[in-house]
């Protein structure tokens, strides 16, 4: 989900060849992947980010995507 310029993501599932991964070790991966200086602790799933390139808002239907800016 995206809009006013905020983004927020939410995680159905994750699987590695096959075997599902919990929630909890792909956050965990995500936020070890994210570190910044700015972000120490990287981001979670259920944070919410600044969208980039002046995008305002993002819509996600079955097989179509469209970017506001």
């Amino acid at each position: 989900m995206a809009r006013d310029g905020i983004g927020m993501g939410s995680l159905e599932s994750a699987s590695v060849a096959g075997i599902p991964v919990p929630k909890r070790v792909a956050e965990e991966l995500l936020r070890f992947y994210t570190r910044t200086p700015e972000h120490p602790q990287g981001f979670g799933l259920d944070d919410s980010f600044d969208l980039p390139a002046q995008i305002r808002s993002v819509i996600v239907e079955t097989g179509r995507v469209t970017v506001t800016q």
